[in-house]
């Protein structure tokens, strides 16, 4: 701010407590002084900056104007009132006021200013356009952020804004443009990269449990089912019953049946049912199922345990019961004609 600020007496008094961010005792100052001081347009520069700092935008936005009524080609003045106007997301005021300030200016702040309001304005490959011939000189990077959103909004395919936003990450984004990243890799079809892009994101920012979910269910999209269930891990309690889902779909069984044990649930008996059948050990299963309450599908897992223990008559019992049944007939009867088969030719 100092190389910005002209010097003089009280004022610049005035300025240095603003620089060191004592903005009440600044504007009680400049308060007192606006009588002896209106005429000039450094006096409403600073009490703008100081309303600004108070989150009176308004007040500021009307003092800049003052200050440009005595100097209308100070590009700090115009800049200043479009950040005020920016706050009050008057856009079309905010992108007057910087295109005036850059005009003076010469400067990239002010193309970028316009640039943010013509996003507001949701005139995107406008906003694109301000932002080209400046995009080199991009020291924290914030002109590039915003081209690639604006790129994104306007519908420009991801794949041709993927090159740009992958290189911006890797030299150093912040969590949120890690999340654009994954935002624009899920877009662009590649959801194992857009978890790996997320994952970085929840690594450098807060780790919320919903971006957690997030990043599982894309790796299960990929078919990484075991990344997915150590993600869901990271989300914490209330999604063990997916996590299990991955975790059987990763052929994690004897984790799957830890995860189980602790957390019960309706489904948790079938569920460590299905499991001891897949790990070939049917006389688990069959205890397991002798702890539950008498149903069709209890019904059904026993008689697939003892065809797995070759006790075929035991079997073809449950499976008999089951073809008397309409929701169940379809699901027994090859079962149930190889039994028959099995039979008569022992």
């Amino acid at each position: 701010m100092a190389s910005e600020f002209r010097a003089g007496d009280v004022l610049e008094q005035v300025r240095q407590q603003l620089e060191s961010g004592e903005n009440e005792k600044a504007l009680e100052r400049l308060l007192v002084l606006e009588a002896e001081r209106k005429g000039q347009s450094f006096f409403w520069q600073l009490l703008g900056i100081a309303r600004l700092r108070m989150q009176d935008r308004e007040g500021a936005a009307a003092a800049f104007a003052k200050g440009l009524e005595r100097d209308d080609t100070d590009a700090l003045l115009w800049r200043n009132l479009g950040w005020a106007f920016h706050g009050m997301e008057r856009w079309a005021d905010g992108r007057e006021a910087f295109e005036r300030a850059l005009s003076f200016s010469g400067e990239g702040e002010d193309a970028y200013g316009m640039a943010l309001c013509l996003y507001g304005e949701k005139r995107f490959r406008e906003a694109m356009n301000i932002l080209i011939p400046w995009m080199e000189e991009d020291g924290d990077g914030s002109r590039t952020r915003l081209f690639l959103h604006a790129a994104l909004a306007a519908g420009i395919p991801e794949k041709e804004i993927l090159g740009r936003a992958r290189a911006f990450t890797r030299n150093g984004g912040h969590a949120s443009d890690w999340q654009f990243l994954a935002q624009v890799e899920h877009l662009a079809g590649n959801p194992g990269r857009a978890a790996l892009a997320m994952e970085t994101a929840l690594g450098m920012g807060p780790s919320e449990p919903d971006g957690w979910v997030q990043v599982a269910r894309l790796y299960a999209r990929e078919g990484l089912f075991a990344s997915a269930a150590r993600s869901l891990q990271n989300a914490g309690s209330g999604w063990e019953q997916e996590r299990v889902g991955y975790l059987l779909a990763a052929g994690i069984y004897g984790e799957a049946l830890d995860l189980l044990e602790k957390t019960g649930g309706t489904e948790a008996g079938m569920l460590e049912v299905r499991i001891r059948i897949q790990q070939g050990d049917p006389r688990a299963a069959l205890a397991r199922l002798n702890r539950m309450e008498e149903n069709p599908e209890v019904h059904y897992a026993r008689g697939l345990c003892y065809w797995e223990l070759g006790e075929y008559e035991k079997a073809g019992l449950y499976f008999s019961r089951l073809l008397e049944n309409p929701a169940w007939k379809e699901a027994v009867q090859g079962l149930s004609d190889r039994m028959k088969r099995l039979e008569s030719n022992p």
